[in-house]
């Protein structure tokens, strides 16, 4: 029942009355609206003249503008009048003035009459519209009121506040005499429904005394509001201090955190909200009080969205009692968790997460970061589809400081779900590998000074104390002296990632199957072979690259490698390495890591060949690490082989460092490592663009946006370009690929008048989600731009999954595929637990229906419509094994009887990396320029 019309104030009750006594006797719903003076009402309805600036911003002048009518039509009827509901009424005691209770409309403001109104008005017909219920809503609000000192609860200790205890008092009265001022109400019962709190000004000018207390307060209040009406869960929304924010003063950003953070406490998730109110404010001169900034200038519209906001808030609330309807577990951000930033100021937090059960219908997922200087504010980061339950997301956010950052998913006006994360940052990240020296053997543990400094183990964040999580050793580092450097120089949080292992060469830590002529000191980590060589097991490779993919693409700023001793002056001269294979193993290592994770990662290589005072260092090892930096291999890191005498364990005897040598050792990193920080932040950031863009960038380059994706198209030159234009059609095309090491191949197709192009589906791993976008690609090439209707398909690596997915829908469009170690069994790559979110699934659905899914077990389709294939993979892959990718899908052609259509190419000894013979392949491009203009012949 929503009946609005302008009548008296009898003639409505009378109505109102019969009207109810016909209706179902549902119960009442009450809500509070507590606060100061912008809840007691400022805005101004129909006041013009000089006094008000000519009308301008009032709710009258606001109705002549078309747009502004249509959204708030019911505010007035078809006589002209101001509209009354009779379905929500408002009782508001002023502090000086009679009681004001009747319908809901204009006029329950602090100054009387029909010329004001406060957020009561939207509230109420948002709350009216909502429930089937009648509705009472009951202001309590008196202007100047702190909440340190007016408002002060109980549970905050020393003396209860003066108006606290008036708003319980009128709230317990309002409910007492319903029979009387609201007869209508009478024999049908009452439930307190919600509270809100729209309130802020006088605690943000008492910077010193109320802001630092005032989350503790707001808290509190909550509890107290609750314990006094025996409403353990009753909705609460915290409205966000509005005000004239340009000139607001700077605390007022932590006491709208403050609020923000309240809200984002654990024991209220589902039933508490914060909402965002900055983005109302009206400029002065458009508004009818210009000099009024501390209650929004009066202007209407601002008061309308303020209302409006509180009350769908409160409406989100109402369809999700309790607490969280479905649990929301994140795996990421975990609390410590520090995301290096990309600009100086700037870095993206990475949400991911798994609700209980998927959502039975579209889904918003929401963020609120709490901290810095940033004014809290509800941001949408994701989607979620009927069906679907993961949440991947990234959400811009300052470098710099602590962050709190509140997730939610909505359905509709429904709140499923709602976790916090208390610390999350946004600064520098560092992964230290080696030997002992970059572990935890030093004499004295050390302790960061800064509560900035934290570490990663691999499963948690923690403070970076000594011993470091995930290296060896019990001892000290020098990473804490180190990340306190950085933290006290940038102003940012660092986050340390250990991996080093005592003792070990560089032999320990190269990809499995390298091999080498002799042997480490330390064999553990090193297997030998029938031929008399020695491999790595690959052990130490795979355990720290798989810590570098779990921090993301360009997840850290850069590896700190110290790492020498166990290659240098061995005892048993048979086991020192010589000074070119050192060179040669790093540039193999640093090459491969950058591979395996997929970015050119910067390492800093630290000369270091120390054991006594006796061999204080190695020429040929010194040289080796040297001639990395003079290269551009690797950058410079310090010479610690100059650390000697009193700065080394057992009284200077030791290879390992004493306490006051890890100290100056961090500090000797630092001195490295923040000039060239310093001039990676100055370099100019790159314009952000609505999507990402192909990391190699060639002349004739197209970068373009379809459906909402990120595509691209490298056009060979003019005078080679054909109709139809002949091309390979690119996977998997992300923020890093294509990249430089496949710059000559692209030049070679450009050169022979092959474009290349690609679109941006994310991680899909081949699921048939990502046909679509194929589609559109091929659309937009064939039906618009002149290209063939045949390609030539191209997967790098998981790109493989992506384009036999889409061949083995499509067979018809392809002219042929060529791989780099590509991906046909995503149970090998990425495995089934990172693949199961790209089809929407869980990793168990995802298995049972691989014969359904995996692209593997369909390669014979590709082999029935004779699509000839040549792949390139090395023989000791451990990321994309050869046998059950490359190799099962020669097994499938021979299976068919196409065996001559398909051509492996083996390279021995290499894994997933960036050797040239991947990318500089005669045969591979041959073979996809033929392939590219046999799909162009009519």
């Amino acid at each position: 029942m929503k009946l609005r019309f302008a009548l008296t104030l009898s003639l409505v009750a009378c109505l109102f009355t019969a009207s109810l006594v016909a209706a179902d006797k549902k119960p009442l719903k009450v809500f509070i609206l507590a606060g100061q003076s912008n809840m007691e009402g400022q805005a101004v309805a129909d006041l013009e003249g000089k006094d008000y600036n000519n009308g301008k911003g009032t709710l009258a002048g606001l109705m002549r503008n078309a747009t502004f009518a249509e959204k708030f039509k019911h505010l007035r009827g078809a006589d002209g009048q101001w509209t009354k509901r009779d379905d929500v009424w408002v009782r508001y005691q002023r502090e000086r003035g009679p009681l004001l209770a009747g319908p809901l409309g204009i006029g329950f403001a602090v100054y009387g009459g029909t010329h004001h109104f406060g957020p009561e008005l939207e509230f109420g017909h948002v709350i009216g519209n909502a429930l089937d219920e009648p509705v009472l809503l009951i202001k309590t609000a008196w202007g100047g009121k702190s909440l340190y000192q007016d408002f002060r609860p109980p549970s905050s200790g020393g003396e209860v506040g003066k108006y606290y205890r008036l708003m319980i008092q009128q709230v317990r009265d309002a409910l007492a005499n319903l029979k009387t001022e609201f007869p209508a109400f009478d024999g049908r019962g009452h439930e307190l429904a919600g509270f809100v709190w729209y309130h802020g000004w006088n605690d943000g000018v008492d910077p010193k005394n109320a802001i630092p207390q005032y989350e503790t307060n707001l808290v509190n209040l909550i509890r107290d509001v609750r314990r006094e009406f025996n409403t353990p869960a009753l909705p609460v929304v915290i409205g966000e201090i509005t005000g004239p924010w340009v000139q607001a003063p700077a605390e007022w950003t932590k006491l709208r955190q403050a609020q923000a953070a309240a809200a984002a406490r654990p024991e209220f998730a589902g039933n508490v909200t914060f909402v965002s109110t900055h983005d109302f404010v009206r400029p002065a001169q458009e508004s009818p009080n210009p000099t009024h900034g501390h209650h929004e200038f009066g202007n209407a519209e601002t008061y309308l969205l303020v209302g409006e906001a509180l009350g769908s808030g409160m409406k989100m609330l109402l369809a999700s009692p309790g607490t969280n309807r479905v649990e929301l577990r994140l795996t990421a951000p975990l609390d410590l968790q520090v995301f290096q930033r990309s600009s100086a100021t700037n870095g993206d937090i990475r949400i991911e997460g798994k609700l209980a059960q998927p959502v039975n219908g579209p889904a918003i997922i929401e963020a609120l970061l709490i901290g810095g200087k940033s004014s809290p504010e509800w941001q949408k980061v994701a989607e979620l589809k009927t069906g679907q339950s993961s949440i991947r997301a990234e959400l811009p956010a300052p470098a710099g400081g602590w962050h709190q950052l509140v997730v939610r998913v909505r359905l509709g006006e429904e709140l499923l779900s709602q976790v916090s994360v208390t610390h999350v940052g946004v600064g520098e990240v560092f992964i230290v590998a080696g030997q002992s020296n970059s572990a935890n053997h030093g004499d004295e543990k050390q302790k960061p000074v800064s509560d900035l400094v934290v570490a990663f183990s691999g499963k948690h964040w923690q403070p970076a104390n000594d011993p470091q999580p995930g290296a060896s050793g019990s001892g000290g580092s020098f990473l804490p002296p180190f990340a306190d450097a950085i933290a006290a120089k940038f102003k940012v949080p660092v986050g340390l990632v250990a991996v080093g292992v005592g003792a070990t060469s560089v032999r320990e830590w190269l990809p499995r199957g390298t091999r080498f002529p002799q042997p480490p000191t330390l064999t553990g980590n090193v297997t030998r072979l029938d031929s008399g060589e020695w491999e790595s097991k690959g052990t130490l490779f795979n355990a720290s690259t798989a810590r570098m993919k779990q921090l993301g693409l360009r997840g850290f700023r850069a590896v700190l490698w110290h790492q020498g001793e166990s290659d240098a002056n061995q005892k048993d001269a048979t086991r020192t390495l010589p000074g070119d294979l050192y060179q040669q193993f790093m540039e193999q290592l640093i090459h491969a890591s950058r591979g395996e994770v997929g970015w050119e990662i910067p390492w800093f290589v630290a000369q270091a060949s120390y054991h006594t005072p006796d061999d204080t260092s190695s020429a040929e090892i010194r040289a080796a690490q040297a001639a990395l930096w003079k290269s551009g291999v690797a950058l410079e890191g310090p010479d610690t082989d100059a650390l000697t005498g009193a700065l080394r364990d057992g009284g200077g005897k030791g290879v390992h460092f004493s306490g006051e040598g890890l100290r100056v050792h961090g500090a000797k990193w630092a001195e490295k490592v923040s000039p060239w920080l310093e001039a990676r932040l100055a370099e100019k950031p790159k314009p952000k663009m609505s999507g990402p863009m192909p990391r190699l960038i060639l002349p004739g380059t197209e970068d373009f946006t379809l459906d909402g994706r990120r595509a691209f198209v490298f056009l060979p030159p003019s005078d080679k370009r054909a109709t139809p234009q002949p091309w390979i059609f690119y996977a998997p095309t992300l923020p890093g690929y294509p990249d430089g090491a496949e710059r000559w191949m692209h030049e070679q197709f450009l050169a022979a008048g092959i474009a290349v192009a690609g679109i941006d589906v994310g991680e899909a791993y081949g699921s048939p989600n990502s046909h679509a976008a194929f589609g559109a690609l091929h659309r937009e090439l064939t039906e618009k731009r002149g290209f063939a209707a045949k390609a030539c398909l191209f997967g790098r690596s998981r790109g493989g999954l992506w384009v036999s997915s889409w061949a083995i829908a499509h067979p018809e469009r392809v002219a042929g595929i060529i791989g780099i170690y590509p991906v046909f069994d995503f149970r090998t790559y990425p495995g089934l637990k990172n693949a199961a979110p790209a089809y929407g699934l869980s990793e168990q659905e995802l298995e049972s229906r691989l014969a359904e899914f995996n692209p593997i077990a369909h390669i014979g389709t590709l082999a029935k419509a004779r699509i000839p294939v040549t792949l390139i993979h090395g023989d000791v892959d451990t990321v994309v094994p050869l046998a059950q990718n490359s190799g099962e899908f020669v097994r499938h052609y021979r299976d068919a009887g196409a065996e001559s259509l398909v051509k492996l190419i083996v390279l021995r000894s290499q894994g997933h990396n960036f050797y040239e013979g991947f990318f500089q392949s005669q045969a591979l491009v041959d073979f996809a320029i033929e392939r590219a203009r046999a799909g162009a012949m009519k």
